[in-house]
């Protein structure tokens, strides 16, 4: 640990480099925007539809195609996702959006955006331990 004093009462402490070896540092999201037309996805060189624009706290953004999405909520879940989708529910006076997640098992979740998103955050933040391999999406299994 590295530390810098301002008074004799106040320390900062900033995490030496060696504390985060192994931490996945996961962004939060601020919001998900399914993009239809979809894209090219680079690792397997064809067009997939639907791409979700995942916008994060710190004002960047990633894709992600719909496995990935899948294999994260796996993760998070220690089960296996079937399916996911996203609704929008319309009253006379607003809106609203909501999340399905249909496990392989065919039990479902429903979830509002927020809690949805903390669930992609937690797969992505144990995808590297060994509990979260049998949940990895695989290339070599789809073709």
């Amino acid at each position: 640990m590295n530390s810098v004093g301002f008074s004799k009462d106040a320390v900062i402490v900033l995490p030496s480099s060696n504390e985060n070896k192994g931490k996945n540092m996961t962004k939060k999201i601020v919001k998900i925007i399914e993009n239809k037309d979809g894209d090219v996805n680079p690792t397997t060189d064809l067009q997939e539809k639907p791409v979700y624009e995942i916008l994060f706290d710190d004002s960047t953004s990633r894709k992600l195609f719909r496995h990935k999405v899948k294999e994260y909520l796996s993760m998070s879940y220690k089960k296996a996702v079937g399916n996911f989708n996203k609704v929008r529910v319309d009253t006379p006076t607003s809106h609203t959006v909501i999340w399905n997640i249909v496990f392989q098992d065919y039990t479902i979740e429903t979830l509002p955006p927020k809690i949805f998103y903390r669930r992609l955050e937690e797969g992505h933040e144990i995808r590297d331990l060994e509990e979260s391999k049998p949940y990895e999406w695989n290339k070599e299994n789809t073709e």
